[in-house]
């Protein structure tokens, strides 16, 4: 019965999803289960424009939102209602109201059950549908916000029940204009029944001469700290990503440790096995925001995997190039260079719905030498900005060579750049 519920989930989601995109119903803005979107492109688009914005001389107020048990409070009349009117009728409408009713649950302690009780609110969590129908209920909240301030795009950015409004804040009547905002957000959650936890809210102040003022709810100032937690990226008011470096670096230093301590095994194979699996991805976490472009940093991340490959038997007191070569693997620079190409090139194909207008632009067909996809390198006042996911990655992008990028597949693409990339650790 599990496995027959599972098969119809994916078929009515499927069914949701093609609907809703035939028409064009899916707000930009929910990043959080839009097929094609992830934490990384949430934060690619939010951080680059950040950026970029303080680098001319603005300045932006972020403002975290937290929806208290957000994914319990979604009324299922109401999450019906929603629905029916994106459209959603007959079959496929019957399909979704029958499989949120007649739900039932009680709580069993000691083997003793208490009396079951009807379930009237909160998507099925570890469903297949529960994180499409979180995302229709949450979906009209951008298009509330534009219709409520008139605002040609939204200001809320939205990834499952994560929320975070910014606005550019240079006086006190931007300021303003944000509270209006933050009280139309409080506005929609009374309506449709969801509450803010004001506790888990804070405010993050972006720019070099950020006036810092003040935003709460319900007469409830939020705090401002210098260090906010997004997304699993730690970003401070400087945008400097040092503190996540360090921070990322402590950890896959800590589970080396636990390797060295807890197992017997030093069989070269096991321990690779072992870094590539546990270790390597704390390091390599959304790293086309964060990538450095400092020597000091690059070598701090990179001192992990030296570490670790020093203590490999037959590897010590190599030189790293060598260690590499021995294990058969690439330094942490160069992969997450490669990340950077590959991820540019399924921005460029398509195949990654992102908006970053007007940063990312080609340049027009040129008669000289190069190719045609050639993008325009953005316009940087300070040493901070070079750091991002473009100036990275153009320059690169502008020197390959034409065959690389008529690559029809990402795999086939990654496979390319990864023969055409020299390690710089190797050289």
């Amino acid at each position: 019965m599990s496995i027959f519920c599972r098969i119809m989930e994916r078929i009515i989601s499927d069914q949701i999803y093609t609907f809703l995109i035939s028409w064009n119903l899916l707000s930009p803005s929910q990043h959080g289960f839009n097929k094609g979107k992830s934490t990384a492109t949430n934060l690619l688009e939010s951080i680059t424009s950040w950026l970029l914005k303080v680098d001319s001389g603005l300045n932006i107020d972020v403002v975290y939102v937290d929806i208290r048990k957000a994914f319990d409070s979604v009324v299922f009349s109401k999450l019906l209602f929603k629905i029916e009117n994106l459209g959603i009728k007959g079959d496929l409408l019957c399909w979704i109201r029958s499989y949120l009713s007649h739900r039932y649950q009680c709580t069993v302690i000691a083997g003793i059950s208490s009396s079951l009780r009807e379930v009237k609110s909160g998507v099925p969590q570890g469903s297949v549908l529960g994180p499409l129908l979180f995302l229709l209920f949450m979906n009209d909240l951008p298009e509330f916000l534009i219709s409520k301030h008139s605002l040609m795009v939204s200001p809320v950015s939205l990834f499952a029940d994560d929320a975070k409004l910014s606005q550019v804040v240079n006086c006190l009547t931007d300021a303003l204009f944000l509270q209006s905002i933050l009280l139309s957000l409080h506005e929609w959650c009374e309506i449709w029944q969801m509450s803010i936890n004001s506790d888990k809210c804070h405010v993050l102040h972006l720019g070099r001469s950020n006036p810092c003022f003040t935003y709460g709810f319900s007469n409830f100032p939020l705090p401002s700290p210098k260090i906010v937690t997004d997304l699993g990226l730690i970003l401070d008011d400087s945008l400097s990503f040092t503190t996540h470096i360090l921070s990322l670096v402590s950890k896959a230093r800590s589970r080396c440790a636990v390797y060295f301590k807890n197992f017997v095994s030093r069989d070269p194979a096991t321990m690779r096995l072992f870094f590539i699996t546990y270790v390597r991805p704390l390091l390599e976490y959304c790293s086309v925001i964060w990538n450095p472009v400092t020597k000091g940093n690059i070598d701090l991340i990179e001192r992990v995997q030296r570490y670790f490959s020093n203590n490999i038997p037959g590897c010590r007191f190599l030189p790293y190039g060598e260690r590499l070569r021995r294990l058969s693997i690439e330094s942490l620079q160069l992969r997450r260079t490669i990340a950077d190409m590959v991820c540019l090139f399924n921005i460029v194909s398509g195949s990654l719905s992102v908006s970053l207008y007007p940063y990312y632009m080609h340049l027009p067909p040129s008669i000289t030498r190069g190719h045609h996809l050639k993008l325009s390198y953005p316009d940087t006042n300070y040493a901070l900005t070079k750091q991002i996911f473009f100036s990275r990655t153009v320059p690169t992008w502008n020197s390959l060579p034409i065959h690389i990028l008529n690559c029809p597949t990402k795999s086939e693409f990654r496979r390319k750049i990864s023969a055409y990339l020299c390690d710089p650790w190797l050289t």
